[in-house]
């Protein structure tokens, strides 16, 4: 078991969380809460933040996790909400996680009704991004059209086909963790996510109908991205599984250049 960070290091730790302002992933002990939350205040050791909807008893104990240089930490803390606001105290004792868990590969946090879907990896090219499908090229045009996916948007369009060809041919291709979902593609301009029903103590896609913006956090090695993310469409492909299409019109123009270069292998222009 890791021990707790020493004083000197906490407060360094501390300080960077104030400086690069890494998500806080929530997750609540003897109540159905789980959040990313990426805009916060932090005032010494108390972090604030504006909750979304939550039902439940004005304090209750939570684990919290957050990336530092790479390394995942977490604490326990007692969550308090007040007059719409929700607060925590960094605890005094931050343990890195195990050894075989501090290293973070690329992955993506979506915050959709007060719930939170976290994606491990994210495609590129190489990973069949942007290869021709085969199949019907109409079929993957309408579906595209009806997920609202931009009408040049050749990529994503057929990376939404191919996917959804193989989800329905191999359905264990999903996560049946609680809380997870796929990254089907991700540019400069779009994010396509599947998410995964997992009945009442999961991520509901079904109760997503009334989203209009998603928070979204995109974590590639020691680069944070965040914005609000768009709701261009959905779409239901199996009995458990819904596709989303978000915009990433609200991303800086820096992190836009390198959501290109990463997927395209070329410049941002």
């Amino acid at each position: 078991m890791r021990q707790p960070l020493g004083r000197i290091e906490r407060e360094y730790v501390v300080g960077e969380i104030s400086r690069a302002k890494p998500a806080f992933e929530l997750s609540g002990e003897g109540c159905d809460i789980h959040a990313n939350v990426t805009d916060y205040s932090l005032d010494g050791d108390l972090v604030s933040f504006r909750p979304r909807s939550w039902k439940t008893p004005r304090s209750f104990p939570a684990r919290v996790r957050f990336l530092h240089k790479k390394r995942y930490m977490r604490f326990v803390s007692e969550i308090r909400v007040a007059d719409g606001i929700a607060s925590f105290l960094i605890s005094p004792e931050v343990v890195p996680e195990d050894e075989d868990a501090q290293s973070a590969d690329d992955r993506l946090v979506l915050s959709l009704s007060g719930r939170t879907c976290r994606c491990d990896g994210i495609p590129t090219a190489s990973d069949g991004a942007g290869s021709s499908v085969l199949g019907d090229a109409s079929t993957a045009a309408a579906l595209a059209e009806r997920i609202g996916l931009p009408s040049d948007h050749v990529n994503a369009r057929e990376r939404l086909y191919s996917f959804i060809l193989a989800v329905r041919d191999a359905p264990d291709l999903l996560p049946r963790t609680a809380g997870r979902g796929v990254c089907v593609f991700l540019d400069h301009r779009v994010l396509l996510v599947a998410l995964v029903e997992e009945g009442r103590n999961g991520l509901e896609a079904s109760s997503l109908t009334g989203e209009r913006v998603a928070p979204v956090a995109i974590f590639m090695g020691a680069r944070a991205m965040r914005f609000s993310a768009g709701v261009l469409g959905r779409m239901r492909v199996t009995d458990r599984v819904v596709i989303l299409a978000l915009d990433c019109v609200e991303a800086h123009e820096e992190d836009k250049r390198m959501l290109f270069e990463r997927q395209y292998k070329s410049l941002y222009m």
